[in-house]
This record gives C-alpha cells, sequence and structure tokens, in this order.
C-alpha cells in the first residue's frame, strides 16, 4: 500500500503515490513479465514470487509477534491491520496500538469483510483506534 504521508498537499500526495505505483509496476514488469501487472483482489499487483526475500517488506500479518520482530528490524513504518488475520478483537487492537506506540501509521483493511456486523465492528474499531492514536506530526 503506498501511503504518501509526507507530501505537503493532496495534489502532492496524489503525484507521489502515482510516480510510486508507475516506478514499481515497470520493475514488477521488467523482472517478471507483463502477467505480475495484473491487480490482486485488494487492488495490488500480485506478481508471482518465490521466495520471502523477494517480497519488498516483512509481512506482518497483524500479529504482535510479527510487528515486534519488524519494529526490531526496522523493516516497516505502517501497518494494514487486517482483522481477520489475527485471532480476537483484542489482539487487533494490541496489535495497532503496538504499532502506534512505535510511530507506525495504521490502516484497517476491510476488504474482506463482507457482512454488514462485521462492518459495523470495523467502524467501530476504526474509531476506538483513532481516539488512542497519537497526534500526527506536525
Amino acid at each position: 500500500m503506498i501511503a504518501p504521508t509526507g507530501a505537503s498537499s493532496f495534489a502532492d500526495a496524489m503525484k507521489i503515490g502515482t510516480e510510486v505505483y508507475h516506478h514499481l509496476k515497470s520493475i514488477l514488469k521488467s523482472k517478471f513479465g507483463q502477467d505480475s501487472c495484473n491487480v490482486g483482489d485488494e487492488g495490488g499487483f500480485a506478481p508471482p514470487l518465490t521466495t520471502f526475500e523477494e517480497t519488498l517488506e516483512l509481512l506482518t500479518v497483524s500479529q504482535v509477534s510479527r510487528i515486534q520482530m519488524a519494529l526490531e528490524k526496522k523493516s516497516c513504518n505502517s501497518l494494514l491491520l487486517k482483522i481477520n488475520q489475527v485471532g480476537s478483537i483484542t489482539e487487533a487492537i494490541a496489535a495497532a496500538n503496538l504499532a502506534m506506540d512505535n510511530g507506525w501509521s495504521v490502516m484497517v483493511s476491510t476488504a474482506l469483510v463482507s457482512a454488514p456486523t462485521l462492518s459495523s465492528l470495523t467502524s467501530l474499531l476504526l474509531l476506538a483506534l483513532a481516539r488512542s492514536s497519537p497526534a500526527p506530526p506536525r
């Protein structure tokens, strides 16, 4: 996910995001071929990676232990929180709080949430996390 949080304006953020997206697409196309530029079910590229080393960053899968490992290795600065990858809501909140306590941004994914009850739950989780997050740097 591209989140140009350091941009000075919305227009600048769009420019940064677009440039990164197209540069990544050209890298994938040259390394893996045209098929690697297909878009996955969550809107991102889905290249045919075969080894862990080929990934761009450590997969934290919304688990506190994996986030702690990423913190130690300084391999991430943001968390895409997928509540369907966590064992409980308590664990999801702990994962988000650990990330935010260490200066990471947290985005909550609703891609796999389809039931109305889960959508309401996601909305409430977003509200709770927003109220507990530190103020963004100025």
